[in-house]
């Protein structure tokens, strides 16, 4: 899960090589989350068609629980 917190823009090599990843993630069944973003980042990655199917955390301890509970 990618922390976004110090992220303040994607270029397109950038968001090229985040969805192949993407894709790569999900042939295999493995969900995506990122945690601490930026609005501009956020509306950035929703332009750019990078967050769908997504979870966002607004902290790293907030998708840190989650991913506990999910885990029990």
């Amino acid at each position: 899960m990618p922390d976004l917190e110090t992220v303040t823009d994607v270029d397109v090599t950038g968001a090229e090589n985040l969805e192949t990843l993407i894709e790569w993630l999900r042939d295999r069944e493995v969900s995506l989350g990122y945690s601490r973003a930026r609005p501009e980042i956020l509306a950035r990655l929703e332009h750019l068609g990078l967050l769908e199917g997504a979870t966002v955390y607004p902290t790293n301890r907030a998708a840190v629980l989650a991913l506990a509970v999910a885990d029990e």
